[in-house]
């Protein structure tokens, strides 16, 4: 979890030298508990190290 946490806030603080402002963004870590795919591969391994976005206000 703690390498998800800080990949999340590395994508958060490459927006935010982008600027955009810190106070519209949200991280979130999911780790082992929503897996985008399931396979025990690297590949699948790979899949699943994603940053996901979504907008938290305007």
């Amino acid at each position: 979890m703690a390498l998800g946490w800080r990949r999340a806030n590395i994508a958060k603080s490459y927006l935010e030298k982008l600027g955009i402002n810190g106070n519209r963004l949200k991280t979130i870590s999911f780790g082992k508990e929503k897996p985008l795919c399931t396979a025990h591969t690297l590949a699948c391994y790979a899949i699943n190290r994603r940053d996901y976005f979504a907008v938290v206000s305007k």
